[in-house]
């Protein structure tokens, strides 16, 4: 073998190595960011119909989140251990907000009489958590 194929040879087990080692250290600290839970999460948005693209009022929005903190303390970051529900209302602007003590992950459903309901994927919380809705007439 040559000195140059030796050469490219270790450079590329050098950069397949800081590869794969710079991949775990990615995962392992996305892990432990979205492992948390959230104190005193915001939860708020505006709900609109979706043609006319007016306010919506006096809508239901619940939310469902999940904790990791158990409701006696306990923490596992490998499961969640505790879970909270909120109801909320839309004003005559469409707007909604609400507050959850703590929180990791959640889904939102919002329901209004002869509109298509809407439940959403979950997401994972953040310390203000803004969403928007349109909601469908139903035929």
């Amino acid at each position: 073998m040559t000195n140059y194929k030796i050469k490219i040879l270790k450079r590329l087990i050098i950069v397949s190595t800081l590869t794969i080692v710079l991949y775990f250290v990615i995962s392992v600290g996305f892990y432990f960011i979205s492992s948390r839970d959230v104190n005193t999460a915001v939860f708020e948005g505006f709900v609109f119909d979706k043609v006319t693209l007016k306010p919506i009022s006096n809508s239901t929005i619940v939310i469902l989140s999940e904790r990791y903190e158990s409701d006696l303390g306990q923490s596992n970051y490998d499961e969640f251990l505790g879970n909270d529900t909120i109801h909320l209302r839309s004003n005559t602007q469409g707007h909604y907000i609400g507050h959850i003590k703590k929180s990791a992950y959640f889904t939102i459903q919002i329901f209004k009489e002869n509109y298509d309901p809407i439940i959403t994927k979950g997401y994972y919380t953040r310390k203000r958590n803004h969403l928007n809705f349109y909601l469908k007439k139903r035929r």
